[in-house]
């Protein structure tokens, strides 16, 4: 396997964390730069795409949606989660509710409607997106987008989210505190999510 470089010029963006795009094969990876967020096309070492002070702070983190090419979600330290579509390079959806930085963003692997992100203002959430989902859902018109549930529990900032690779029902938040909690997407939202596909 060779290696592949890619040079930032001076005066760029301090790099703070990436991610590799799933639906590219290793091809493309995102990187996060202060309030940036920049794609790079591996195969021709160029950038693919930028998105310039997408946050009003620090971007702290992002999540490729599986279900739905060229969908990305963001989260930063000015609280908000963002979804963008990375075709024509807008913000499709704003979430608000953190009350402080946001520091993790999740999209459900299977149920691309549900979100989890988490923040230092000590609560994870559950978040309802069903406008930018893959597919069309008879459930939008009992839930609006936005917050679903907020799990306030924790004591410190909650740093982690992350779904279950082995139930798409089940997440794990994990505080800066050392305490980890493992929920379960309420039943009544579960069951409209259900009932749609039948």
């Amino acid at each position: 396997m060779t290696s592949t470089n890619i040079h930032f010029f001076a005066g760029s963006h301090k790099l703070t964390n990436g991610k590799w795009n799933p639906q590219e094969s290793g091809a493309a990876f995102a990187t996060l730069q202060e309030s940036c967020l920049k794609g790079w096309d591996l195969r021709s070492n160029t950038e693919a795409w930028s998105l310039e002070q997408c946050h009003t702070q620090c971007v702290r983190d992002i999540d490729y949606n599986r279900n739905k090419q060229h969908t990305l979600s963001s989260c930063g330290d000015d609280g908000l989660i963002k979804i963008w579509d990375l075709r024509s390079l807008s913000n499709v959806l704003t979430l608000s509710g953190h009350t402080h930085w946001a520091w993790c963003v999740r999209f459900n692997p299977l149920h691309d409607e549900l979100l989890l992100s988490s923040g230092s203002d000590a609560s994870g959430r559950l978040w309802w997106g069903a406008s930018v989902a893959s597919e069309p859902s008879e459930a939008a018109s009992k839930h609006s987008d936005g917050p679903l549930r907020q799990y306030t529990t924790m004591e410190d900032s909650v740093y982690v989210s992350e779904w279950s690779g082995g139930d798409p029902w089940t997440f794990a938040m994990l505080s800066y505190d050392g305490r980890l909690l493992i929920h379960r997407v309420p039943k009544s939202i579960k069951y409209d999510i259900l009932t749609q596909h039948i």
